[in-house]
């Protein structure tokens, strides 16, 4: 239900779709915890909404991400690196701990994490999506394998995925048409911080780009966000001015958006090989 309009900035029809319409039972999953099911359906909820092949779960990353969340747990650390001279040791960062699990490393791929603390499976995904910079793994198009662990309080999820993509695709989220969309995010939650400036900001925008280029140098040209009141203040965020961004864009809204309110967004990307405007539509909770 992804929709992408190249043209003028303005109303258009949309089509209604919520993230949860797009949950689906997983294909099964022999002996995985129950959890790493829900964190990996959760995540492909928001995938197949954006209109994203749904992602897998690998055996090797599943205990790499649970082995890393039982040592936060075990040392009250949330964290994406291990110290050696600790218990529970299984690697100094998730590419030395998935091996450690039984991957075979092989070329051509990305391997990335995200950790959090005090969410269930389900709402760590959410809270990892709702945010900034650990939104781009959920929605960089071609993954291969992830992996998710909870232990108590602490959570970690790994992913692999193709590098560089194969197919160019642009992903924005939200998409056109999404509604129940949060009006807010805590910007000091997520390390680190997309607006350090600021605390409650408002939901943020981004474009994903998917490039067979292994450099494919993402910009944003140009960003806009506009609700009822008019022209919305925004943080503009990009690669160039922002190197926790890999092949992500975004714009953050610097206050909290208007609750039950449409909203319209427009970002022209660029990136080697290609430019595209972005207008997508969308309306808060």
């Amino acid at each position: 239900m992804l929709l992408i309009l190249v043209g003028c900035f303005g109303p258009t029809e949309w089509t209604d779709v919520h993230v949860d319409d797009f949950c689906e039972p997983s294909s099964p999953y022999d002996g995985a915890p129950e959890a790493s099911v829900q964190a990996v359906e959760r995540a492909n909820c928001h995938r197949l909404l954006a209109g994203l092949d749904a992602g897998e779960l690998d055996v090797s990353l599943d205990d790499a991400s649970l082995a890393h969340a039982l040592y936060m747990a075990e040392h009250a650390e949330l964290t994406h690196y291990e110290d050696a001279s600790k218990s529970g040791y299984t690697g100094d960062a998730v590419w030395d701990r998935i091996e450690t699990a039984g991957w075979s490393q092989t070329m051509g791929v990305t391997i990335s994490e995200v950790v959090a603390f005090g969410d269930g499976p389900t709402g760590a995904v959410d809270t990892w999506v709702h945010s900034v910079y650990h939104r781009e793994p959920f929605l960089t198009p071609e993954w291969i394998n992830t992996g998710f662990g909870i232990e108590g309080m602490y959570t970690a999820m790994a992913f692999v995925g193709a590098y560089p993509q194969v197919q160019e695709q642009v992903v924005p989220y939200p998409v056109s048409g999404q509604t129940g969309v949060p009006t807010t995010f805590d910007s000091d939650t997520e390390s680190p911080d997309p607006a350090p400036d600021h605390g409650l900001v408002g939901y943020p925008v981004t474009v994903t780009i998917g490039s067979a280029s292994p450099e494919p140098e993402v910009r944003l040209l140009r960003g806009e966000l506009r609700g009822p009141s008019g022209k919305v203040e925004t943080l503009a965020l990009d690669p160039s001015n922002d190197d926790a961004l890999g092949n992500m864009v975004a714009l953050v809204p610097l206050a909290p958006l208007e609750a039950a309110s449409g909203y319209d967004a427009e970002l022209t990307v660029e990136w080697s090989g290609g430019e595209e405007t972005v207008l997508v539509h969308f309306e808060t909770e």
